[in-house]
């Protein structure tokens, strides 16, 4: 079952989920008009709220990137995959049954069944603090089902900067051992006007001399690489950094835990690529624990995070 065809399939038991606040009731679903920039309206007017779910049926497919206005409240970007905009075709045509989550830290709307891809598994958790009782536990169980159905990926946890700006996350507890392989998303952003080095270190071990480090770097035309014993795995620019980073964490044949990432930074004229591998020189020893710091003091803007899923 795809993401979307799981979606629409549970699209009346999400609403069955409801509790007496009317959450997931006919009332938080409207029909739109437009495609990339669309307006729809709910009766009564909603109150728009971190967490709350609508249900939107799209009147044809989107060409590029979406907004939604609600009522008149003001159009609102809506993302993918944990704030990214939407590509064309996300949107498949009229007909499509949208599922929407509420983000209010970032306003934006975030798309929990796009064509072509997976569900952003933060959504899923949002949409499980919005509904309540039996039904809605079960309708997002099988929605979690839908969504990494053949895929092998299951969600193990999240941490994210709150409050204010951070030097480092930790995501715990990790088992290495008995999952085998992880698939890590880092998104972050600088918070300050500082150029800052970016480290990935396991379980409570930061010293840099631990870890080797291999590094390629693409930049425009020009090609790099390095080699150190750091645990820097990226880069973020001064104040415009804007870095995501996807990978895989797993043992090698030696028993060494090894981070093999993949990373891009927008800054404000260009975008860098960069290649990474973090290998811990502690074999044998179980990775309980990944950790992500930065070489300059809360450098890790708030609403900022790390996802990992363990692949069965």
């Amino acid at each position: 079952m795809t993401s979307s065809a799981g979606a629409k399939a549970l699209y009346s038991k999400l609403g069955a989920g409801a509790d007496s606040s009317g959450a997931g009731s006919t009332s938080d679903f409207a029909v739109a008009t437009g495609t990339d920039t669309l307006t729809a309206t709910f009766d009564p007017t909603p109150t728009l709220t971190d967490g709350m779910l609508v249900k939107v049926r799209a009147a044809g497919a989107n060409t590029g990137a979406v907004t939604l206005n609600a009522n008149a409240l003001g159009a609102i970007a809506v993302t993918k995959f944990g704030g990214g905009a939407l590509a064309a075709g996300n949107v498949t045509g009229a007909g499509h049954e949208l599922l929407l989550v509420y983000r209010a830290s970032v306003p934006r709307w975030e798309l929990i069944n796009p064509n072509g891809g997976m569900a952003s598994t933060t959504s899923i958790a949002d949409a499980g603090s919005y509904f309540t009782g039996d039904d809605a536990e079960e309708a997002l169980q099988e929605l979690g089902a839908a969504v990494f159905s053949g895929s092998g990926f299951e969600f193990v946890g999240s941490v994210t900067v709150t409050g204010s700006a951070a030097t480092s996350m930790s995501l715990s507890p990790l088992d290495l051992d008995a999952d085998g392989m992880y698939f890590v998303e880092i998104v972050l952003q600088n918070a300050t006007g500082s150029l800052t080095n970016i480290r990935t270190f396991f379980n409570a071990d930061a010293t840099t001399t631990n870890y080797d480090t291999q590094l390629g770097l693409f930049a425009g035309t020009s090609v790099g690489a390095a080699r150190a014993n750091s645990g820097d795995s990226n880069q973020m620019a001064a104040t415009t950094g804007d870095l995501t980073v996807w990978g895989f964490i797993q043992k090698g044949l030696d028993g060494n835990p090894t981070v093999s990432l993949y990373g891009r930074e927008n800054v404000t004229t260009a975008i860098q690529l960069r290649n990474s591998v973090v290998r811990w020189r502690t074999s044998g020893t179980n990775v309980t624990a990944f950790v992500v710091s930065s070489t300059v003091a809360s450098a890790l803007a708030v609403g900022l995070y790390i996802r990992i899923w363990r692949l069965n």
